[in-house]
């Protein structure tokens, strides 16, 4: 059987041949002949970044083979993270190499100015008003936060502090778009601890008396020297700058997994790891606290002190027991929400519901209200406003996906979705998403609450096919508004006010981004 290969695929097994019968005699890295290398180094199609009010989009630039100085990077395995202990992020992490900013109403392309040469970018984040963009850039000894100012289409460097980028939000814009969050390295901690090649005792484990069944993970942590530098390099400070560089710092130190303004940016949500850590599970199983706060850092709420979770189920679904998953509604100011199992986490056992979700309100007192129950494990939710949310639940046994419709202030909920996750040709879509003037995300609406826009792959025996759909949510009729034809493959990038924007291409031409109305010019 002769299997066919790519053009591309073709030319790296060429050099490699080429170069494999001279290595023995060379001391250094061999490049190929320019023709071949200028392929292998053609420029990507940039990724894409549409501004919360649809009016630019930012075109990241990409490579696709990094150098060879990326992968000397050092990197550190500990509690199931790969770590470059030289710039606190992941030794793995991406980025991107260049930002473009593209004018949607004219189609004029704007180079941004002040950049280093051959930056290596990062967490690229909107502003809410769309009138910024805020990334990190990383450099020889650390990432460093930056923003572009649309108005001057000039980038700046916030501050000089190094941004830690191991665990948590490395940076998130307030809502006022005025300042940002950062999670700094700590300047005081200095060097990082020096392995003491005499223990001073033995590694000891307790056992709790219980039999529980355990997965098998890579990475975790083996002693107290990976203990010190585990907290070393994950404990950051969290701190809010204003975009001139003026630092207010919080009382916020430590580990966070989580650290969020609410909506109307008067609070901020955090989840801080707390001891005792594990040697038998990566550090997304340790426990933790989680909080509101106000912007400084002051409490204003505990809600959950969450166990460690070494005795979770090994059935897929499975998670532990009592409250998890906090966040904000996007559809409220400050409305906190969280998930918590009625099968005590255990998706072998059989439940007529799985999960239940409550929230809570501004100014957080009280008792918590239920708001959703699901039969299956809890996916995800989208919030739109008080009359209308959608969430889903999925239970991996019978790959049974569910889409459930909500009245949040009603409190009532139906099912109207029960199918497969394997019928790929009767996927409905997924819902269209706005971003909104305070950095939220929800629901966009077709016109009226009741319809929304549908948009997905369009998967079919002649391949996919995407397409954009009007979805009526009291009849549950769909209406199309577009759908990619052959030769062309045209996904949809985006949805506006007045029309939608997609990426088109085709065997022979690169992907283009278009912009077609609902009238159906383009």
């Amino acid at each position: 059987m002769i299997k066919k290969i790519s053009a591309k695929g073709f030319l790296i097994t060429l050099v490699f041949f080429l170069l494999s019968n001279s290595l023995q005699s060379q001391d250094t890295y061999q490049t190929p002949p320019k023709e071949i290398l200028d392929i292998l180094e053609a420029e990507l199609a940039p990724i894409t970044s549409t501004s919360p009010d649809g009016e630019s989009i930012a075109l990241l630039k990409r490579r696709d083979f990094p150098p060879i100085a990326d992968l000397a990077q050092p990197e550190l395995k500990i509690a199931g993270l790969r770590i470059n202990p030289k710039n606190y992020s992941g030794s793995r992490s991406g980025y991107y190499t260049g930002i473009t900013l593209l004018e949607v109403s004219t189609g004029v392309e704007r180079e941004v100015t002040g950049l280093p040469s051959d930056p290596r970018i990062s967490n690229v984040k909107w502003s809410p008003d769309s009138k910024k963009i805020a990334f990190t850039i990383e450099e020889l000894d650390g990432l460093y936060s930056w923003y572009i100012d649309l108005t001057t289409f000039t980038a700046k460097q916030i501050t000089g502090r190094k941004v830690n980028d191991i665990l948590g939000s490395a940076i998130e814009w307030n809502p006022d778009s005025e300042s940002v969050l950062l999670s700094l390295v700590q300047v005081w901690r200095g060097l990082p601890p020096v392995k003491d090649e005499v223990p001073s005792g033995p590694v000891i484990q307790e056992s709790i008396g219980k039999v529980a069944p355990s997965r098998t993970y890579q990475d975790l942590l083996t002693n107290e020297y990976d203990i010190e530098l585990f907290e070393h390099y994950c404990t950051t400070d969290l701190i809010r700058v204003d975009l001139n560089g003026t630092e207010h710092p919080t009382s916020l130190s430590g580990m966070f997994r989580k650290n969020v303004f609410s909506p109307d940016g008067k609070y901020l949500l955090v989840e801080k790891i707390t001891t005792p850590y594990s040697y038998l599970v990566p550090w997304y199983f340790f426990p933790y606290d989680v909080s509101i706060t106000d912007i400084t850092g002051m409490p204003v709420k505990q809600l959950a002190n969450v166990p460690l979770g070494e005795d979770i189920p090994v059935a897929f679904g499975s998670v532990i027991k009592g409250p998890r998953r906090f966040d904000w509604r996007q559809d409220k100011p400050a409305t906190v929400f969280w998930l918590v199992a009625q099968d005590d986490g255990d998706a072998s056992r059989d439940a007529e519901v799985r999960d239940k979700l409550y929230e809570l309100s501004e100014p957080f007192t009280g008792e918590p209200g239920d708001l959703v129950t699901f039969v299956n494990r809890f996916s995800n939710i989208m919030w739109g406003n008080d009359n209308v949310a959608l969430a889903t639940d999925f239970r991996w046994q019978t790959r049974n996906v569910k889409v459930y419709q909500l009245n949040p202030e009603k409190r009532t909920q139906k099912i109207i979705i029960d199918r497969s996750s394997e019928d790929r040709y009767n996927d409905p879509g997924t819902p269209v998403m706005q971003q909104n003037s305070n950095g939220t995300s929800t629901l966009m609406f077709a016109g009226i609450d009741n319809s929304i826009y549908l948009s997905g792959p369009g998967a079919s025996p002649e391949g996919n096919i995407p397409f954009l759909d009007v979805h009526n949510l009291e009849s549950g009729n769909a209406e199309r508004l577009f759908r990619s034809e052959a030769p062309y493959y045209e996904r949809v990038l985006t949805v506006t006010s007045s029309g939608f924007l997609t990426s088109k291409e085709s065997e022979n031409t690169p992907p283009n981004i278009h912009f077609r109305s609902f009238t159906g010019e383009e």
